[in-house]
């Protein structure tokens, strides 16, 4: 049983019901910020997804943790048990689980889905230039996201601490 999971969908359950797609990107933006969960990602129709987390989502149903209510609003994720265990992080990976719910308060799927997909061409990619990026992006999502959607999810990375990349100068 992921406990660690079930700490970040009880979490997320404060402000909304996650979807499975809302928290593909949650957590893609948690391990991000340096809490090891052991998801890999690629990349995917909805943009970065690990299909070992939806394993584990399907794992908890089958073990009566959880609930997903496949509606015509997606697939959303309810606790079936909220007594979890607190103590499943260390204070440090807690206070970096509330950074990134705190930056990414009840985002749509739609917000979460260019800002993980922008930050996973960003990291994936030699090029620093943010056009490169941009185009990259569009290659992967067609028409899905406008220019400016895309050039916003940049900014958003920016300023969450995200974008590590730098230009390096040659001498």
């Amino acid at each position: 049983m992921n406990t660690k999971l079930l700490y970040i969908i009880k979490e997320l359950s404060k402000s909304t019901y996650p979807c499975k797609k809302a928290l593909q990107k949650t957590i893609y933006l948690i391990q991000k910020k340096g809490v090891n969960l052991g998801f890999d990602y690629s990349i995917h129709y909805y943009g970065p997804y690990s299909s070992k987390l939806d394993n584990s989502l399907y794992s908890l149903v089958m073990t009566g943790m959880l609930d997903i209510d496949k509606s015509s609003r997606g697939h959303t994720i309810r606790l079936i048990d909220e007594e979890i265990i607190d103590n499943v992080f260390l204070q440090e990976e807690k206070e970096k689980i509330k950074e990134v719910l705190d930056a990414f308060p009840i985002q749509s799927a739609f917000e979460l889905e260019v800002i993980t997909t922008t930050d996973f061409v960003a990291n994936n990619t030699s090029d620093n230039d943010e056009n490169i990026i941009l185009e990259e992006v569009k290659a992967i999502k067609g028409e899905k996201f406008t220019d400016e959607k895309i050039k916003n999810a940049v900014s958003v990375l920016k300023e969450q601490g995200y974008w590590k990349k730098e230009t390096v100068s040659s001498c």
